[in-house]
């Protein structure tokens, strides 16, 4: 009868410790997201898709309406709760990319499979 109240003492302890680990978790998820919505066209038709907390960073896919109010398809975006990163999106890269948007364009997916990719990956298809 004595170990009841040690084993309800230590489940408490667990649920108080998960429990505020999830909450800031899902305060930083919205962060993010919010970081991200900022940074488009249209921030109220961001949709947000596979998204987790990976070595530090939120992690995810976003997909939003372009100029002409069609959804562009889901691209990739990463998030620190940091000043100096914020949140970073895939750049844009038009048919004929200059050196800079190439560069752009590696050190983004660079750094995303960097914190992203549970295992380290090939870079996707270059511009």
């Amino acid at each position: 009868m004595r170990r009841l109240p040690l084993v309800i003492s230590f489940a408490i302890s667990v649920a108080s410790i998960a429990g505020p680990s999830m909450a800031d978790d899902q305060a930083l998820i919205q962060q993010a997201e919010a970081a991200v919505a900022v940074q488009l066209k249209d921030p109220d038709s961001a949709k947000f898709t596979e998204v987790a907390i990976h070595n530090g960073a939120v992690c995810g896919l976003y997909n939003a309406k372009n100029s002409y109010g069609g959804y562009t398809g889901a691209a990739p975006f990463f998030y620190m709760d940091d000043e100096t990163v914020g949140a970073v999106i895939e750049p844009t890269v038009g048919s004929d990319p200059s050196t800079a948007e190439k560069n752009a364009w590696y050190e983004f997916h660079r750094r995303w499979h960097f914190f992203c990719e549970e295992k380290p990956g090939v870079l996707g298809e270059s511009p």
